[in-house]
Formats: structure tokens, sequence, C-alpha cells
């Protein structure tokens, strides 16, 4: 097991608790009311977790009163993946070239694990921090992901003496 989360959704008067565990190259979801009747469930066999500090719970815009959603979002191996517990959907296309072991800015393969994410409430989006270039050994790219506009921005902070990405 590389990671585990909760996400709770309500559909209606109906919520669901499911538990999402992930591999590196696989997906599962246990859920039922107890021990007594637990089952569980592969999302993917192939879509795992690579970056254990990425996974993070997000809150999705209300789509109306009598549905609320939370998603959980990680870094795989071939992107940025989301699920609501049915199935899994790549959000990474405009950041497909930190994947891409053809491009400059692919993030290597010894610093795809240390890849770290997290879900900002005040700002509604899910933010990543990357190692990316093969000569890269600490994070230097910072990505924000927003739920509403489905799209990636790249972040640059900057300090007296220049480029000042964050840390962890």
């Amino acid at each position: 097991m590389t990671s585990a989360s909760v996400l709770y959704n309500t559909y209606r008067t109906t919520s669901f608790e499911q538990l999402i565990v992930t591999k590196q190259n696989s997906t599962y979801k246990l859920f039922g009311d107890g021990p007594e009747n637990w089952e569980i469930q592969q999302i993917s066999g192939t879509i795992g977790n690579v970056a254990p500090l990425s996974m993070a719970v997000c809150d999705v815009a209300d789509i109306s009163e009598d549905l609320k959603r939370q998603v959980l979002v990680w870094v795989s191996s071939s992107g940025v993946v989301m699920t609501d517990g049915a199935t899994i959907e790549n959000i990474s296309q405009d950041i497909s070239c930190y994947w891409d072991e053809h491009d400059s800015r692919y993030i290597p393969a010894s610093r795809q694990s240390e890849s770290v994410g997290w879900y900002d409430p005040k700002l509604g989006v899910y933010k990543l921090l990357i190692s990316s270039g093969s000569t890269a050994t600490a994070h230097n790219v910072e990505l924000e992901y927003s739920f509403k506009y489905r799209e990636w921005t790249k972040l640059f902070r900057e300090n007296s003496t220049g480029a000042n990405p964050l840390q962890v």
C-alpha cells in the first residue's frame, strides 16, 4: 500500500463513505455498513499512486443543494489522477509534458515519488510540487489545479535572489 484516504459523498438524502487504497500500480475501494458486509473492489489494475504525499481529499464545487462531492487526487506514473470512488480520471492533460520521457521537463523517475500535493479549501484548488528536468534534485515547479475551471496553472514565487519555489 502506498496511500489510503476516506471519501465521504452525499447524494440527496443518502451518504456514502468509502476507503480508497492505492498501491503503486492499482487502486481499490472498501465500502459497506460494517465489518460483516464490507466489500473490496478494484477500481483500477493499472493506475496507482507513485507519490504517497500527493494524495489529497478535495471538495468539488456544489452542483446542486442535494449533491455534495469529494474526490481524491494523487500522482500516478502517467500523470495526476482523480477519483470519486467510481472511476479514475487523468486530469493532467495540459501538464502532460512532466510525464513525457522525451520532454526536457520530465520528472525524473528518482524524484516522482517525492512529489507532494495538498488541497487548499480557501481557493478550492489542488496544489502540487514536482521536480522538473533530468538534473532536478529538489522541487522546482509549483502547479495548481482549479476544480472550477478544470485547468492547471504554473505558479512562480520569487524573492530578492530570484526563483524561490516552495519546498517540503
